[in-house]
């Protein structure tokens, strides 16, 4: 079935849509776009955000956070650090089993 395409599936009904972008979030959200490679990493992997490095990039950009912008970024953070958590403990679950 060469050039075939499949199908997207209907995202209006889609568990994994992603959810829409409160006005307030979108300067956070397109700093957390440029800085979410920016982690500390040691044997068991990534543990925190290098924050230097968010803090140069902000300025580079000239990125004017407000007091609402570090919590976000914070939240972001947190989230992608306990579904790392996750995903190694259902790695080693897996493996295991």
């Amino acid at each position: 079935m060469a050039g075939k395409r499949p199908r997207k599936p209907p995202c209006g009904r889609c568990s994994f849509r992603r959810p829409r972008l409160l006005p307030e979030n979108g300067p956070p959200f397109a700093l957390w776009l440029e800085v979410c490679g920016q982690w500390r990493a040691g044997f068991g992997g990534r543990y925190a955000l290098d924050w230097p490095a968010v803090f140069a990039i902000a300025e580079h950009l000239g990125f004017e956070p407000d007091c609402h912008t570090w919590p976000k970024l914070r939240a972001l953070e947190r989230a992608t650090l306990e579904d790392d958590e996750k995903r190694q403990k259902d790695s080693q679950n897996k493996d295991g089993a």
